[in-house]
């Protein structure tokens, strides 16, 4: 497997959080009426097999993961899916048995162009529910891996009456807040508006408003739904995480969400 070659990992001036400019938010990408999905920039840390050295010997990862995704599975009325690792590394997740079946896998044919690091793709992945407990539970995994909650994914809880979702951990990290003044031009906002209708487009939706406030982009709605929108809010505003109003169903979530990951990444861009 390709060794990770990072491009730039330091520290800001006045920070002391170490920036990885080579990271990026992994999102799901719609690919049009009927097309299925796609899983987009969740690369194998370079370090992975460090990593799993360090995972407790007497830990049972599979079994841990594999509950998880029942759960989930059970919540979405999905069919049972089944998760292989190898020395506690992710290979793949898997709905059916042999053939074109919906599964995510990491593909070691599939490098990262910053990073030279095996991704994780989406194959024959359908349905959209399916493509955000694939998501969610490979995110997850690479949280549990690095120890870090910075992989961002879409998660939902039940209120009683309804499913609501959101995204976890979707915020801009604090060392980057400047870097949002590169962003503070029409150039950028105009060109951003474009690729973000195209992410919610993807999805059957409608981009609505982006909210560019103090320099970065405070809140961003899509027109499908009653004010559905991820914002930075009063209760967020300390460390610039998204939170949802009024996101009731996968597709607003996913499509949000790749709005927002979208943004962050072009911050990293930015470096």
């Amino acid at each position: 497997m390709p060794v990770n070659k990072m491009r730039k990992r330091e520290k800001e001036v006045g920070h002391e959080e170490i920036i990885d400019y080579d990271f990026r938010i992994p999102s799901v990408e719609g690919m049009g009426t009927g097309a299925g999905f796609q899983f987009n920039d969740l690369v194998l840390p370079g370090n992975y097999e460090d990593l799993i050295k360090k995972i407790d010997k007497k830990a049972n990862v599979r079994n841990a993961f594999s509950e998880m995704l029942q759960k989930d599975c059970r919540h979405f009325y999905l069919p049972q899916g089944f998760i292989e690792f190898k020395n506690n590394l992710l290979l793949q997740i898997v709905f059916g048995g042999l053939g074109e079946s919906p599964r995510v896998f990491l593909d070691e044919n599939h490098v990262d162009y910053r990073t030279g690091a095996a991704t994780y793709r989406f194959e024959n992945v359908e349905n959209i529910q399916m493509a955000l407990v694939l998501a969610k539970t490979v995110s997850e995994y690479m949280n549990f891996l690095t120890q870090d909650e910075k992989y961002a994914y879409v998660d939902c809880f039940n209120n009683g009456h309804q499913d609501v979702f959101f995204s976890n951990n979707l915020k801009i990290p604090r060392a980057l807040a400047e870097k949002t003044k590169k962003t503070d031009n029409e150039f950028f906002k105009g060109r951003f508006a474009l690729e973000a209708s195209n992410i919610a487009g993807r999805f059957g939706v409608t981009l609505g408003a982006l909210g560019f406030e103090n320099q970065f982009l405070r809140y961003f709605s899509i027109k499908e739904g009653s004010a559905c929108d991820y914002s930075i809010d009063q209760h967020s505003i300390s460390d610039y995480s998204y939170s949802p109003h009024n996101v009731d169903s996968s597709r607003q979530a996913l499509a949000l969400h790749g709005i927002g990951a979208a943004y962050i990444n072009k911050l990293l861009d930015i470096g």
